[in-house]
C-alpha cells in the first residue's frame, strides 16, 4: 500500500490515540468513530485528530474504492436518493450541496477508513482501477435516485 508523507502523518496520529487507549469503530457498519477506554464514542467531525484528506473530498468514490471501503456507496446512495425526495417536496435541487457534504464527511472519515484498511492488511486496488470501479459503483449507488426521479418528478 503506498502511502504519501501527508497521509503516513495522519495514521501515525491515530496510531498516536491507538496507544492512549482509544479504538477506531464504526457506526452503523459505515461511520468511523474514536471509542475510549471507558466506552464514550467520539464522532471524528467534532474534532478530528487526523485531520482533513484533501484526496478524500475531491474523489471520495475512487479512494474508497482503492480501500476496499464499499459502505461509501450505500452511504452515498442513500444521501443522493434523499436529496431527490427532497427535490420531489420542495423543488429545490440540492445534488451540488450533497456531493460537497459527502466529499466533506469523507475528507473526515477517510484516514480513520485508510488506518482500519491497513490494520487488515487487505490488497488496494492500484488508482486507475479504484477510479473506474469507483466511477461504475457511484452510477450503481444513484439508479435508485435516478429511477425516483424519472418515475415521480414531473
Amino acid at each position: 500500500m503506498a502511502i504519501s508523507p501527508q497521509m503516513k502523518s495522519r495514521l501515525d496520529s491515530i496510531d498516536k490515540l491507538i496507544a492512549e487507549g482509544y479504538r477506531v469503530k464504526k457506526v452503523w457498519d459505515a461511520f468511523p468513530a474514536l471509542e475510549s477506554s471507558n466506552g464514550v464514542t467520539k464522532n471524528v467531525l467534532a474534532s478530528s485528530p487526523a485531520g482533513f484528506s484533501w484526496i478524500a473530498f475531491f474523489f471520495p468514490f475512487a479512494v474508497c474504492a482503492q480501500i476496499k471501503e464499499w459502505s461509501y456507496f450505500y452511504v452515498a446512495g442513500f444521501i443522493f436518493l434523499a436529496g431527490s425526495i427532497l427535490y420531489k417536496i420542495t423543488g429545490w435541487d440540492p445534488s451540488y450541496s450533497l456531493g460537497a457534504i459527502i466529499g466533506y464527511l469523507y475528507g473526515f472519515y477517510y484516514p480513520y477508513l485508510r488506518w482500519q484498511a491497513h490494520q487488515k492488511g487487505g490488497e488496494e486496488f492500484k488508482v486507475g482501477t479504484a477510479i473506474l470501479i469507483g466511477l461504475l459503483l457511484s452510477l450503481v449507488c444513484a439508479l435508485p435516485s435516478i429511477v425516483f426521479e424519472t418515475v415521480f418528478i414531473d
